[in-house]
């Protein structure tokens, strides 16, 4: 997590979602869930997309009635996947948390780092493989297909980073 100084002082105490908001927050927890990431850290980012302000763990738990110990374990989940950061307020022992403003650059940098990873795999199959073997067709299709991947996601990134130019200027 990146701990970073935000706003002027601490928010509210209490956070008050409406029903469509609620929705979307259980929404996001299924959508993550089905990634792999706990359905409560999914509905933990969901809340912090939410809210314009900073919240202490006690207040992720009270609002999605879940325990401290669990926002506890899904907030470093969530700082690992660099989707979190954590931040503080001068006077203020508490550590807040908000969705961090480049966790789509960053989650699109980390695909683009696990495809090379895949790419020199598959670069080393070729190389266990005789140049006459027919399986070569297989592995060099995964080679194939992770430039593909990379390319259209570094495109997809300077295309995020320009639209979020235009988001912060509004």
């Amino acid at each position: 997590m990146t701990n970073s100084k935000r706003n002027s002082g601490p928010p509210q105490a209490e956070v008050r979602l409406s029903p469509e908001m609620v929705r979307f927050v259980e929404s996001m927890g299924l959508f993550y869930e089905s990634y792999s990431v706990p359905r409560i850290g999914g509905r933990i980012l969901g809340l912090l997309l939410l809210v314009s302000e900073p919240l202490t763990a006690e207040q992720i738990a009270t609002t999605l009635r879940i325990s401290r110990g669990s926002v506890s374990t899904n907030l470093r989940t969530l700082g690992m996947l660099n989707l979190v950061d954590q931040t503080t307020f001068p006077g203020d022992r508490r550590d807040f948390f908000v969705f961090s403003p480049s966790a789509w650059d960053r989650a699109t940098q980390a695909r683009i780092q696990g495809m090379q990873g895949l790419q020199a795999i598959a670069h080393q199959g070729l190389a266990a493989l005789p140049t006459d073997d027919p399986a070569r067709r297989n592995v060099e299709g995964l080679v194939r297909w992770t430039e593909r991947m990379i390319a259209s996601d570094r495109r997809a990134l300077a295309e995020w980073q320009a639209d979020k130019q235009t988001l912060d200027d509004i």
